[in-house]
């Protein structure tokens, strides 16, 4: 019974996930810019996966940050981070930008503070300047 809780928590969970990254995804294909879902990026020692690679005048690595609560969205702004220090690291020429799920108030201000120092912090509701983000040289 209780690996069937974990399967089912575990299942929710990603479900919510792939929900957030699909929209996400909906708002690339609706720019009409080349992209490539799943990358995976040569890091130091290792390789990291991006949720997306938009090509555009300068490619943008792109990951997603959600979550529908906040020890959730915790957990996961500090994959997020890791994944951003470990390019970083590697001194990868793309663009670093997360798309955070902003019709959630999820999120604790110090996990934001410190992804927007290592990316392009940007609201999926943003459409208009994510747009110009991803576009800019």
């Amino acid at each position: 019974a209780c690996v069937r809780a974990a399967d089912l928590i575990f299942t929710r969970r990603s479900t919510l996930t792939s929900s957030f990254t699909e929209q996400v995804e909906e708002v690339i294909v609706d720019l009409e810019l080349p992209y490539e879902p799943n990358v995976e990026l040569p890091a130091l020692g290792s390789s990291v996966r991006v949720d997306f690679l938009v090509m555009a005048a300068r490619p943008s690595a792109i990951l997603t940050l959600g979550g529908r609560q906040t020890q959730q969205a915790h957990q996961n702004a500090i994959e997020v981070f890791r994944r951003w220090y470990d390019l970083r690291k590697a001194k990868r020429d793309e663009r670093f930008v997360t798309i955070v799920d902003d019709s959630q108030d999820v999120y604790r201000d110090e996990d934001l503070d410190r992804l927007a120092d290592v990316s392009d912090l940007i609201g999926l509701s943003q459409r208009d300047d994510l747009r110009d983000l991803l576009l800019a040289a």
